[in-house]
C-alpha cells in the first residue's frame, strides 16, 4: 500500500525480529519557531550545550537494568563524555582509584541496591570519587530530600523513564556547579 516492505527473523529458543520499510516523503525545511522550539531541536541543543561545555568529562552510571544503562550511556557518549557504567554500587566501590570521575548518576529505587542505599553511604568517599555530585534516578516522584540523602551526596534526581533532554539538562546543570 505505501510502497514499502515488512519481514520477519525468527529462530525456535531465540526470538523474532519483525523489520519494515516505508517510502515516504521528506517535508520542506523550515525555519518557524516551530520547529525552532520542537522537543527534538531542544534535546539537540542540549546535547551540543552538555558536549561544548564538557566533552571529555568522566561519569560513573551505576544501573542494574541493561537497557537503560545502554541507553543513558549512549546518549552520553553522544554528548562526547566517558561513560564508566557498572551494575552495582559495590561494583562502584570496588573500582581501582585512578583519574576521578566528574559526576556519578546512580539508580536510587533498584532492589539490590536498596540495601546499600543508605543516606550518607557517601561519606567515606574512595579516591576516584571526591566530591563527585550524584544524581539519582528511579522510578518514584521523590527528590533527594525524599529519599533522606544529605544534600552534599546527592543534589540532584532524574524521574525514569529518562528522557534525552532531561538528562542532559540535569548532568550539565552538575557538572557546572561543581
Amino acid at each position: 500500500l505505501m510502497g514499502g516492505h515488512i519481514w520477519v527473523h525468527s529462530a525456535p529458543g531465540r526470538g523474532a525480529t519483525f523489520e519494515f520499510s516505508l517510502r515516504m516523503a521528506l517535508p520542506a525545511p523550515t525555519t518557524t519557531q516551530a520547529s525552532i522550539d520542537s522537543p527534538g531541536a531542544r534535546r539537540i541543543a542540549a546535547s551540543q550545550n552538555l558536549r561544548e561545555r564538557h566533552a571529555g568529562k568522566r561519569i560513573l552510571l551505576i544501573e542494574s537494568e541493561n537497557i537503560t544503562r545502554e541507553l543513558i550511556s549512549h546518549l552520553l557518549e553522544l554528548a562526547d563524555l566517558r561513560i564508566e557504567a557498572v551494575v552495582t554500587l559495590e561494583d562502584a566501590l570496588a573500582r581501582t582509584p585512578g583519574q576521578p570521575y566528574n559526576l556519578a548518576l546512580m539508580a536510587v529505587d533498584t532492589p539490590d541496591l536498596a540495601g546499600l542505599l543508605k543516606p550518607g553511604n557517601f561519606a567515606t568517599r574512595p579516591d576516584n570519587m571526591p566530591d563527585v555530585p550524584l544524581i539519582g534516578m528511579g522510578f518514584t516522584a521523590l527528590n533527594s530530600a525524599g529519599l533522606g540523602w544529605p544534600k552534599s551526596d546527592m543534589r540532584y534526581y532524574l524521574q525514569k523513564p529518562i528522557h534525552a533532554q532531561q538528562l542532559y539538562e540535569t548532568v550539565l546543570r552538575a557538572l557546572q556547579a561543581q
